[in-house]
């Protein structure tokens, strides 16, 4: 789709505003979910979509989360397969998602490297989906979306289950890390920094989102004793004493000790990150992480100001939507901020022109936008009608 459509007329006037060439010029592909259905599973299939993108823009980024054959086996314990072998729908696709990628690497070989070179060909930039942040998966134990056990974990957190975020009763949220470790931030940043470098990628997007099991309420997570010492060091308040519960501005600091965490890992990152290849974070637009994960602080403004990534890119979705049915919006509670809900939402334009285009206009870095998340597709269509911008194709909004 040409350029002048796919902006809007003040999106355009903040772009010249900052000196933005870009905002909405990347393409998320989900190979794996491609492969579900039965496309890109040949070199033909995925050059053919490679030139349509490259035809409707050539300016563009293409976001290609990889498929490995081995499924991340150095990094994630793989479940026993003959779990799935059950008639219980969610059970058989997930058997069959195992099955389609063996299959396509036998038949076809490894068709990473042909998605690439054709992005490249195309005058595209590639860049690798980095899966993974808060995104380790969970012991079979546990049902992702309330049906089917998970498929993986990673390595540590099976042999170290504390390296969870936890609540109160020591209980973990399995797949969200707390950084505070150093052996979390060491174990995932050399799991990114070796799938960039796996193939001829100018970068990462590294997605906020997660497959795990949702927390219910906005202050359930968090309660690590990294996070005790460091709140004590700050208020001198242990959130096991009686007074912390009435203290809102000790809440407030562990929420911002949460939230710098993620400033711990990105200054790790950075130092270990290849040259020349971009660094750059998908987040909300609220100030706050909101569901999935809780009251969680986004402390972007210190990662623009020093320069830990190369740009944000803003309404990555959470990860809560994947529960739905299981898990409806009613069910959650005591959230300061929750963009899927609209709860601690500024309005679009506003945050392009006064919060994030500010920001990283000063700071050199990029500000992207993904351009189907639903409140942006309420500002600048008015929620009536949604261009499918990937494929050329509309729909309507339900």
């Amino acid at each position: 789709m040409a350029r002048s459509f796919m902006y809007s007329t003040e999106e355009k006037r903040v772009m010249r505003k900052f000196g933005f060439k870009r905002m909405k010029d990347i393409h998320r592909i989900t190979w794996g979910d491609a492969v579900d259905k039965g496309k890109m599973t040949t070199p033909e299939e995925i050059r053919k979509d490679m030139r349509f993108l490259a035809e409707t823009e050539q300016d563009k980024i293409i976001v290609w989360r990889t498929l490995f054959r081995d499924h991340k086996a150095k990094w994630f314990n793989i479940a026993d397969q003959s779990i799935y072998k059950t008639t219980i729908p969610q059970h058989r696709l997930m058997m069959a998602y195992f099955n389609n990628i063996e299959r396509m690497f036998a038949s076809q070989g490894d068709l990473n490297k042909v998605a690439i070179d054709a992005i490249h060909e195309g005058g595209m930039e590639a860049w690798h989906w980095g899966d993974g942040l808060f995104d380790n998966f969970a012991p079979p134990s546990v049902l992702y979306q309330g049906m089917t056990p998970f498929a993986w974990e990673a390595k540590l957190q099976t042999q170290n289950p504390g390296i969870c975020r936890m609540d109160r009763f020591g209980r973990p949220q399995y797949g969200v890390w707390e950084y505070r470790y150093p052996e979390a931030r060491e174990f995932t940043i050399q799991r990114l920094v070796e799938e960039v470098n796996a193939y001829s990628f100018d970068g990462m997007m590294l997605s906020t989102r997660t497959h795990s099991v949702p927390a219910l309420d906005g202050e359930q997570y968090g309660y690590n004793d990294v996070v005790d010492d460091e709140l004590k060091l700050r208020t001198g308040l242990s959130f096991n004493d009686p007074q912390y519960w009435r203290n809102p501005n000790a809440h407030e600091t562990r929420r911002r000790i949460l939230g710098e965490s993620v400033t711990l890992f990105l200054r790790d990152l950075r130092k270990a990150w290849p040259k020349g290849k971009k660094l750059v974070i998908g987040i909300p637009r609220t100030d706050y992480w909101g569901p999935p994960y809780g009251n969680v602080f986004i402390d972007w403004r210190v990662w623009v100001e020093e320069k830990l990534v190369d740009g944000l890119y803003l309404d990555d979705l959470s990860g809560k939507a994947l529960y739905y049915p299981a898990i409806v919006d009613d069910q959650y509670h005591d959230y300061l901020a929750d963009e899927e809900a609209g709860i601690g939402l500024r309005p679009y334009i506003y945050d392009l022109e006064h919060v994030f285009g500010p920001a990283c206009a000063e700071a050199g870095a990029e500000l992207l936008v993904y351009r189907d998340a639903k409140s942006v597709v309420q500002a600048v269509y008015g929620g009536e009608y949604r261009p499918r911008l990937e494929r050329g194709e509309a729909e309507q909004i339900e």
